[in-house]
Formats: structure tokens, C-alpha cells, sequence
């Protein structure tokens, strides 16, 4: 139980060490996002390609000297999901340009990051706090790890 409390923690920190670097955005630009917000002459064309979400943990290693992993990766998905379901930003992004959409964006997705964070604690508050919870939690997680996992011994 100790552990588990532990690893809950870990990954609560790491979420909201994720929140602060997020916000430290603000003080300078992505080196992914250098030439994305300018055109061509008048083309409306973007001179970069957008870098892969995939790479925002490599970007934040090595800007920030951290060590998030591609479990980390996951965090930034359930954010990016729930921007793009969200029917605010999808008509920010219809009625934008990327340079304006950018702007209306970022007190949005400081938002959905923080609520995230609050549903991840929530969901660690309760499976610390509630046995029959963890239990099923338990159950159901055991499974999926054991079966995402290659059987070298060709048992099962």
C-alpha cells in the first residue's frame, strides 16, 4: 500500500511539474514552433511542419533537463483529446488562423491541464481511499499489464 501511495504521488508530481513547464511556455518560444506562426509571403502556407506530439517529451528533456518518458506522453494525449472534443476550441480553431487560434488557446489549455490534474488526483484519491475500488481497479489493471506484456516463457 505504502508503494502504491508512492507511485501516486510520483505520478502527481510529474503531472504537476508538467503544468509548471507548460506554463514557463510562455516566457519564450518552442524551438518546434519557430516559423510555424509565419507565411510565406502571402501564401497562408506555414514555412515548418508541425512537430509530432510524440515529441514534446523529448523537446521538454531537453530544454528543461527532465525525464519524463512516453508513459509521461500519455498526459499531453488525454490533453490534446480533450482540447479537440471540446466544442470551444473547435470553433476557435474554425474561425482562426493558427496564429489566433494560438492565443485564444492558451487560458483554455492551462484550464483542461488543470482539470485533468484534478481528475488524475481524484481518481489516486479514490483507489487509496476506497477498497472495493481498488480492488476492481486492481483486477481489471493486472489484466491488461499481464496481457500487454510478451510471454517468454510460452506459458498462457
Amino acid at each position: 500500500m505504502i508503494l502504491q501511495f508512492r507511485l501516486a504521488l510520483r505520478q502527481h508530481h510529474r503531472i504537476w511539474f508538467a503544468v509548471i513547464i507548460w506554463r514557463s511556455f510562455r516566457l519564450s518560444p518552442l524551438p518546434w514552433t519557430e516559423g510555424i506562426c509565419s507565411t510565406d509571403a502571402g501564401t497562408g502556407k506555414s514555412k515548418d511542419e508541425k512537430a509530432p506530439l510524440s515529441e514534446i517529451i523529448e523537446v521538454l528533456n531537453n530544454r528543461f533537463g527532465t525525464n519524463f518518458t512516453d508513459e509521461d506522453w500519455l498526459f499531453f494525449e488525454q490533453i490534446k483529446e480533450r482540447a479537440a472534443n471540446s466544442p470551444e476550441v473547435v470553433r476557435l480553431r474554425q474561425a482562426n488562423p493558427f496564429d489566433k487560434f494560438q492565443l485564444g488557446l492558451r487560458r483554455m489549455l492551462e484550464e483542461l491541464m488543470i482539470q485533468r490534474m484534478s481528475e488524475n488526483d481524484k481518481i489516486v484519491t479514490r483507489y487509496m481511499d476506497d477498497k472495493s475500488f481498488e480492488d476492481a481497479a486492481f483486477a481489471v489493471l493486472s489484466r491488461v499489464i499481464y496481457d500487454s506484456i510478451p510471454d517468454v516463457m510460452g506459458k498462457e
